[in-house]
């Protein structure tokens, strides 16, 4: 009986310990998640799903420049650089998209510059992205 308590306990401890940390995480630690969370949305080519970090009143225009995944097929999402400022609560991420039409086997590159901000408050805590996606020529 006691056993079965001891096993119980060490199964737990460590989903407790990182509850317990997850909420003391301060925004910059945050932001890595985010921005990899995001990344794969895009990779999987689920536009709904990134739009999900966009700010709600610019999901709209959002999506509508993310129409173009339905012509490309992106092959690589590499993060550049992340510069933090305004005390971790706004960032500068640069991305480099590689991707090809559909029509063709040609590698093509664009150069995202992102702006992500942190929301404390309100429905929507949590980093979201403020710039629209790159065009896809």
């Amino acid at each position: 009986m006691a056993y079965g308590k001891v096993v119980r306990l060490l199964v737990l401890a460590p989903a407790l310990l990182f509850w317990g940390c997850a909420s003391m995480l301060v925004p910059g630690e945050m932001l890595d998640s985010s921005i990899r969370s995001y990344q794969q949305m895009i990779r999987w080519q689920e536009p709904n799903g990134a739009a999900a970090f966009v700010e709600p009143e610019r999901r709209a225009d959002y999506l509508e420049r993310l129409a173009a995944l339905d012509k490309i097929k992106i092959v690589e999402y590499e993060i550049k650089r992340v510069e933090l400022t305004d005390k971790d609560m706004k960032a500068q991420v640069t991305v480099e998209f590689k991707y090809h039409h559909l029509d063709t086997i040609v590698v093509k590159s664009v150069i995202d510059e992102q702006k992500w901000e942190y929301e404390s408050e309100g429905k929507q805590v949590g980093w979201h992205l403020i710039t629209l996606p790159p065009e896809f020529p």
